[in-house]
């Protein structure tokens, strides 16, 4: 769970450093809303639900958390 937030707080601080170049691009500004929402799913005290990732199992160990993108295989 402390890898899990360690991940998440290392986000947001990518976040802030993008945030304070003072870029207004659109899709900057989609990014940085994709990128909290994944910092959000990361963060054990907030365990956000993600609409392709599901629910994040911060309890799990590291290797039963790799993301099976293709749907197959599995841990």
């Amino acid at each position: 769970m402390a890898e899990d937030y360690d991940i998440a707080c290392k986000i947001r601080s990518f976040i802030s450093a993008v945030e304070v170049t003072g870029n207004k691009d659109k899709k900057i500004l989609e990014w940085i809303d994709w990128a909290k929402s994944k910092a959000d799913w990361y963060d054990p005290t907030v365990a956000k639900v993600d609409e392709f990732f599901g629910k994040r199992e911060h309890e799990k160990d590291k290797d039963k958390k790799v993301l099976n993108l293709l749907g197959i295989g599995g841990r």
